[in-house]
């Protein structure tokens, strides 16, 4: 009976997509709240809308948290963040490498912030365009599959409305991007 758990990531996606559009008609209220969250729990959300897609692409993902903070964000926001830097890891991944995929996230702290670092195993960015990837409708995809927006509204999102950065460099494995929002009021975990 494999047909339950078809229909319920169906519905879990067709639930995630009329949320995303409330969550793009919120997006410019300004009487919107910032919820206390773990950041933990907005990339598993991320990860449980993408999952399905990593697997049929046979991409492996590690989610570590090493962080001991909530913080006050808008946590719609960022799991769109999210959800755009697990996707464009996968796509990566699925163009350059035959097998052996890996998508690596790591949440940590430092003195003012939470960190959340998502690398690929994709070989990297040419170092030629990595500067402009998050310029508007700079896309290394062909017209049809990339509008070149995607890590442009993730940065304006995460500089404009979480007051955080965002950054990406390459290791001698892949890209890895940063995303660093600042820990304004500390929260520790409730244990």
């Amino acid at each position: 009976h494999s047909y339950p758990t078809r229909r319920s990531s169906e519905l879990r996606q067709t639930d995630y997509l009329s949320r995303t559009i409330d969550d793009f008609r919120n997006f410019f209220r300004p009487d919107k709240e910032k919820e206390e969250v773990n950041l933990e729990e907005v990339m598993n959300e991320a990860v449980q809308i993408i999952g399905k897609s990593l697997e049929h692409n046979a991409v492996t993902l590690s989610v570590r948290d090493e962080n001991g903070y909530r913080v006050k964000t808008y946590s719609r926001e960022l799991l769109q963040v999210f959800i755009n830097l697990l996707k464009n890891a996968k796509e990566a991944l699925v163009d350059k490498r035959e097998k052996d995929r890996h998508i690596d996230v790591v949440i940590s702290d430092d003195i003012n912030n939470v960190i959340t670092t998502v690398c690929d195993n994709g070989g990297g960015i040419d170092e030629e365009i990595i500067d402009k990837i998050f310029d508007p409708y700079f896309t290394t995809k062909d017209e049809k599959s990339g509008t070149g927006l995607g890590l442009y509204m993730s940065k304006t999102i995460v500089e404009k409305h979480l007051n955080g950065t965002i950054e990406v460099y390459n290791t001698k494995e892949g890209a890895c991007f940063k995303v660093i929002i600042p820990l304004a009021e500390k929260q520790p975990h409730e244990s």
